[in-house]
């Protein structure tokens, strides 16, 4: 066979679901198929077909997974075994795959040369020699004045010279060094190792100082850091530099908890005593009468707010008391046989419920 494509790789992506994948180029050998999943060397997982052919394809065990990089190279042994004898009269296909695999070893050389870092072809420099590993360990890359590789320390653009890592600056390095070098500004005062080092920073002297120094302020024209606000400050009102919580507003409305009682049947002239979830005495009570079967043209579920009394005097025995502690609200029902009166929803006359029809519901806040 003949060599007619100059490529020696293929690369693919993976899906999840295909597990077979080409390789269009000539082949001799399964072993001469190298496989690579993100850039790792894969040894098995994997079975190779069609070797001798153009037509080789290589079966995962399991389809790669979604955007899995997948590299199918060819590597030839870079030896030759066949002995040629003269006068032996070699058979043509050995002498051309020799001749196939010469151009395969030529094809894999030119791959590496065309990914490896080069001199331009105009550039004069005949060779470029690294320094010995002794004398680079630890070290930067860097090129004299004449453009030979040397080996560097590093250093600022002011020419203060720091460790290669980045890491020895921040753990060896005084304050004042480090606000020169990471311009830090007022955190020159501070102990910066421990944030550097992957730390809290919890022992820096303020937290406000921390922020300002990695972070600008946040304001209404600029994204930034912001501290919340205190109840107390959110009270005030006045401050412009701290943000607001959900428990900022609920504690500074004055009505921290809440609660609902069950629907409590109405009897008149009865008592009882309701259980709350406050865990002190409320602040505020409301009744509400909620309707179970409908009456004066309210439909079931129906609310309607309600006083505690008849504030009228015009009847009798009409509403209900709370008398609230930590833990109960204790109801006494006045003692008329239709205990609350409500306005009709339609016409908007004056009714007396039936009790049977409707259920008395306490909304605490404290």
């Amino acid at each position: 066979m003949t060599v007619s494509s100059s490529t020696n790789r293929v690369n693919y992506t993976g899906n999840g679901v295909t597990v077979a994948f080409s390789f269009p180029y000539i082949t001799y050998e399964e072993t001469d198929i190298q496989v690579y999943l993100d850039s790792v060397l894969q040894s098995s997982g994997y079975t190779v077909t069609g070797a001798g052919t153009a037509a080789v394809t290589v079966t995962f065990d399991t389809a790669p997974a979604s955007d899995v990089a997948i590299l199918i190279k060819r590597v030839v042994s870079q030896t030759q075994e066949t002995d040629f004898e003269n006068f032996d009269g070699n058979p043509s296909d050995v002498t051309e795959k020799q001749f196939d695999l010469v151009v395969m070893m030529i094809q894999e050389l030119s791959d590496g040369v065309d990914r490896s870092v080069k001199l331009r072809e105009d550039d004069p420099t005949v060779s470029i020699e690294l320094p010995l590993v002794a004398d680079r360990a630890n070290m930067f890359l860097a090129f004299d004045s004449v453009g030979n590789p040397t080996a560097s320390a590093g250093a600022t653009s002011t020419g203060t010279t720091f460790g290669a890592t980045g890491e020895d600056l921040a753990a060896t390095a005084t304050p004042a060094l480090a606000r020169a070098v990471l311009e830090l500004g007022a955190l020159a005062t501070e102990d910066i190792a421990p944030l550097a080092k992957g730390g809290t920073g919890a022992n820096y002297a303020s937290n406000a100082l921390l922020f300002a120094g990695i972070k600008q302020v946040a304001t209404d024209a600029a994204t930034g850091v912001v501290e919340f606000a205190t109840d107390a400050e959110l009270q005030t009102g006045t401050a412009t530099d701290r943000a607001v919580t959900p428990a900022n507003v609920k504690n500074s409305l004055g009505f921290a908890d809440y609660n609902e009682t069950t629907r409590q049947v109405i009897t008149a002239g009865g008592t009882l005593s309701v259980a709350h979830t406050l865990g002190r005495k409320p602040i505020l009570y409301q009744p509400f009468l909620q309707c179970v079967t409908t009456e004066h043209n309210y439909a079931v579920d129906d609310e309607v707010p309600v006083s505690w009394t008849d504030a009228s005097g015009s009847a009798s025995g009409i509403g209900v008391s709370c008398v609230a502690d930590a833990t109960n609200l204790v109801l006494r029902y006045g003692n008329a046989a239709a205990t609350f009166i409500i306005l009709n929803k339609t016409s908007g006359a004056t009714e007396s419920i039936t009790n049977a029809n409707w259920r008395l519901v306490i909304r605490s806040w404290a």
